[in-house]
């Protein structure tokens, strides 16, 4: 989904808000919120639904739409069961717009406003509020320039005081980011998640922002097709939304069987490392593989065929007799490198399997990856669809470049890449980028600290298999790939904190999800 700098997204409104009336009872000024409300309700029901909790849900509120937007959502989830306490970061002979109209009504919720500085809910210690409880930050939006003063610091800083013990989520933007820019000129809420309403703001794009942000997520406001494609073309830098990689994924027929979704083949596994191709597996059963056959070495056969049921294991006696192995690899994709160990026979498999093995197309990771340092530019031409999925070490390696070069210039290794291996690329890390040929740098928007640990990129490349065997071009099968494992990853970090996470928790949280035709 593209970028739009905050006037953009303001006229996008206005033009969704005449175009559309989707809530018949609802005035069309309305409409807007209404759908603005519902995103970030549903987002919070979908994330507590594999918690099997409500946790209580605490409003930090301002005067602007964004305020508006949380006191409705806080009056949905009160509807669903939840708790839900307002707090108003103003002066209430400062009450406008919706929210003046929702008192008016009688309709707005008790809240605690601030009072002078020995009554303020400011003053609220940290202890009062339950561990685990959710908080909402609607006190700024897009349209607040400079630092935050008064009454809205003092509301960010106190949620902050927080960050340790809630979940804080973000309406459209934290309170004290710029939207155009990225930057914080004040205090800024430090989110773990944020529901972005409509489109990414341009500034969503900077690491400042993300740091801010945590992961980002779209509240579908029904704009406009015209307004949502812009004028760019494919070769823009975008933000992956979960529209897009809905919308490139076909659903399942009712009469479908498992030859429809591809036969994934993994090829990696080595004493030690075991572990590593079972993850790939389990991704990839997890995200809808037809079938999935794990290649590994002999010794290591039985432990890796005790990790899934699902899978089909077959031996091989060393890497130098993959040519020879009992399995076919014509019309698969395989994925190739998780645990298989770094060595001249590795190497050798490797490209044999891209050059020879007549495979239908590639995900090579890790110790595959590393059988092409310096030599990047030998993976282009195999005329096969091909997914590389690096972190950063590795793409120093394939690029033949210092590791602070890449950190330094993501973007641009990452597009360095694409344009010597020919492939699409996953450059992994807070913030995950991919590209392909023809295309521009996608962020997926997805800080998640828990996924620091070991196996996450394992899970990865199954998915990317999966994806690849279910027909989806290398681009859109990678971009899938990175989305569907990012929010994996932030459901069993809603469900378990970062600390205690692990790669088989996130395999479990694998869900594909279908956008309506």
């Amino acid at each position: 989904m593209r970028y739009v700098s905050t006037d953009e997204m303001r006229q996008i409104d206005l033009d969704t808000i005449a175009a559309a009336f989707p809530f018949p009872e609802i005035p069309r000024a309305d409409a807007l919120m209404k759908l603005a409300s519902l995103g970030l309700s549903n987002f919070v029901l979908r994330m507590c639904a594999a918690e099997g909790q409500k946790p209580p849900v605490h409003i930090v509120f301002g005067p602007g739409n964004n305020g508006a937007d949380a006191v409705y959502a806080g009056l949905e989830l009160s509807a669903h069961g939840f708790i839900v306490r307002y707090y108003a970061a103003f002066d209430r002979s400062k009450l406008r717009g919706s929210l003046a109209a929702l008192d008016a009504a009688g309709k707005m919720p008790a809240a605690s406003w601030p009072g002078d500085d020995n009554t303020s809910w400011i003053r609220m210690p940290a202890a009062a509020i339950e561990p685990g409880s959710i908080v909402i930050d609607g006190i700024l939006g897009i349209g607040s320039h400079g630092a935050p003063s008064g009454i809205p610091k003092d509301a960010i800083e106190w949620i902050n005081k927080l960050y340790d013990r809630v979940r804080i989520i973000a309406v459209d933007i934290p309170s004290g980011v710029n939207g155009d820019t990225g930057e914080c000129p004040g205090v800024a809420v430090t989110a773990n998640y944020t529901v972005c309403m409509g489109m990414p703001k341009r500034g969503m794009r900077t690491a400042s922002s993300l740091s801010h942000t945590g992961s980002v997520y779209m509240a579908d406001l029904e704009i406009v097709p015209a307004a949502l494609a812009g004028s760019e073309g494919n070769s823009a830098d975008e933000m992956v939304a979960e529209r897009d990689v809905a919308e490139s994924i076909p659903c399942r027929k009712w009469d479908a069987h498992k030859g429809d979704f591809g036969h994934v083949c993994i090829v990696g596994g080595a004493m030690g490392f075991c572990g590593a191709p079972s993850l790939a597996a389990l991704g990839a059963l997890r995200a809808g593989a037809g079938l999935v056959s794990a290649l590994v070495p002999r010794a290591v056969v039985d432990v890796v065929a005790t990790r899934a049921p699902e899978m089909m294991v077959w031996p091989v006696d060393g890497w130098d007799g993959i040519r020879t192995a009992p399995l076919s690899f014509k019309g698969k994709i395989v994925v190739a490198g998780p645990g298989m160990g770094r060595s001249l026979e590795v190497g050798k498999a490797v490209r044999w399997l891209l050059e020879e093995s007549g495979a239908a197309g590639f995900v090579l990771d890790a110790d595959a990856l590393n059988a092409f340092e310096c030599d990047a530019k030998s993976i282009k031409g195999s005329g096969r669809k091909i997914i590389l999925t690096p972190h950063p070490g590795e793409a120093a390696r394939l690029l033949g470049a210092e590791l602070s070069t890449v950190v330094a210039d993501r973007e641009g290794s990452l597009k360095k890449l694409v344009e010597l291996t020919g492939a699409a690329v996953i450059l992994k890390g807070a913030g995950t980028l991919i590209s392909a040929p023809g295309r521009g740098a996608h962020l997926v928007p997805c800080v998640n600290p828990g996924m620091a640990s070991g196996g996450m990129g394992d899970v990865l490349a199954g998915i990317a298999g999966a994806m690849l065997g279910r027909g989806l071009s290398a681009f859109d099968a990678a971009r899938a790939a990175a989305w569907i494992h990012s929010c994996a990853g932030d459901a069993a970090a809603f469900r378990l904190g970062c600390d205690a996470m692990l790669a088989t928790d996130v395999a479990a949280a694998i869900r594909v999800r279908h956008h309506p035709a």
